[in-house]
């Protein structure tokens, strides 16, 4: 339930996130580039339509493979948020990101995203744990 939680609380952060940047593309512009005044917003729609679904499946799907693709999905999302830090992702137009143009709001959301990976490598372990514990009972 905590996973599905925090992907949940991430995927409705960056949905938001994604509909002010399209709502008000001039302070996108000043943020991100020229360039990236759809793509930026876009970027964000698809991200938190991802964790969102993610929310969904690690709810229903009690599957670790299934789990194990949001856990790939999330670490992904920090990564690139740690890259567009260090770097501009200048084949995507978008400028680099400093300190002073952040808010506690991107720090915020990637710690829920990392509340997400602990709480799904923490079933995906239980699930694991319990597989053969099931497959003995099966057999008497």
């Amino acid at each position: 339930m905590t996973a599905a939680t925090a992907a949940a609380l991430a995927g409705l952060a960056h949905f938001g996130v994604g509909l002010y940047g399209f709502a008000t593309p001039d302070m996108t512009k000043s943020m991100f580039g020229d360039e990236a005044v759809w793509l930026v917003p876009a970027f964000f729609l698809v991200l938190g339509s991802f964790e969102l679904v993610w929310a969904w499946v690690t709810l229903v799907y009690r599957e670790p493979t299934m789990i194990g693709i949001g856990v790939a999905g999330f670490i992904g999302s920090i990564i690139l948020y740690l890259v567009a830090l260090a770097t501009p992702l200048t084949p995507f137009g978008v400028k680099q990101q400093t300190l002073t143009t952040l808010s506690a709001v991107p720090f915020t959301v990637k710690f829920i995203e990392i509340v997400y990976i602990i709480a799904a490598v923490s079933i995906m372990r239980l699930m694991t744990t319990e597989e053969p514990s099931r497959r003995l009972e099966s057999r008497h």
